[in-house]
């Protein structure tokens, strides 16, 4: 697939559709922080105002669908958007908003972060949300990045091979499934893509839990994208930066770690 992408010399936008989370760890606060530090700029529009901390999560309240709606209006009546990316949607009338606003911008990568759970296993949406999301927004993707246990809840299948397939099948041009395998030393994040293609991304495993790796991995990406670096390229380079923001984390609160999204990359990774 070809995309227009932003050849004006400004700085591309990506719109982000997620939670709140008041932690700053997870959501949308971390998708401003990796697409600002990824040289894009963010605008955004709320999904759903969580109740939650490094370590549990309370209340999960949808927007509702009107209100959405029409803030996403403004945004793209007004605003160049470059690249979209995708995360908590809490309701099946979200979902339907956001299919209605993005079939339009067919020319534009859209990054979709299957969100199901939270970084602490908390629940985050309705019981149909992943039969939601492969119907209705898995074919409208460009490329998924679910975690291997997401792409086992969306497809039903164990392997991280047949759940892609699965997943490319919805219509999606790639699958990026995090956490293939492990073992003790590292980490292989698993690419697919719609031709067929499958590529190993091996990472040193880091210690600790994180909150908020797969919103700083999902919306990275789709800034790198905006910039319309290749695909393979793109996907390595989120994973990079995505690393090395895990292996700086800070010990914000009590439980899981915040990612440090601001830090130039250097050192071994692999």
């Amino acid at each position: 697939m070809y995309f227009m992408g932003n050849t004006s010399g400004e700085k591309p936008t990506v719109l982000i559709f997620a939670g709140h989370d008041p932690s700053g760890g997870a959501g949308l606060q971390a998708d401003i922080e990796a697409i600002g530090n990824n040289r894009c700029r963010a605008v955004s529009v709320i999904t759903a105002l969580t109740a939650q901390n490094t370590g549990k999560v309370g209340s999960v309240i949808s927007q509702s669908a009107d209100a959405f709606s029409e803030q996403t209006d403004y945004l793209l009546e007004d605003i160049h958007i470059d690249a979209c990316k995708i995360g908590l949607v809490a309701s099946a009338e979200i979902i339907d908003v956001i299919v209605q606003k993005i079939k339009p911008l067919v020319t534009i990568p859209v990054v979709l972060d299957p969100v199901i759970t939270a970084g602490t296993g908390d629940p985050l949406n309705e019981a149909d949300t992943p039969k939601l999301i492969m119907e209705k927004l898995a074919p409208l993707s460009y490329i998924m990045t679910p975690n291997c246990e997401e792409a086992r809840r969306l497809t039903g299948a164990m392997e991280p091979d047949k759940a892609a397939s699965i997943l490319l099948e919805t219509g999606c041009k790639a699958v990026l499934i995090t956490s293939a395998e492990t073992n003790e030393r590292e980490i292989i994040n698993r690419l697919y893509l719609e031709n067929g293609e499958k590529q190993d991304f091996p990472w040193k495993k880091l210690p600790g839990t994180y909150h908020g790796s797969g919103c700083t991995l999902a919306a990275s990406l789709a800034a790198l994208l905006a910039r319309n670096i290749d695909i393979k390229l793109a996907v390595e380079q989120a994973q990079e930066y995505t690393w090395h923001s895990l292996a700086n984390a800070q010990q914000v609160g009590h439980y899981q770690l915040h990612p440090d999204r601001f830090l130039e990359l250097t050192g071994d990774t692999h």
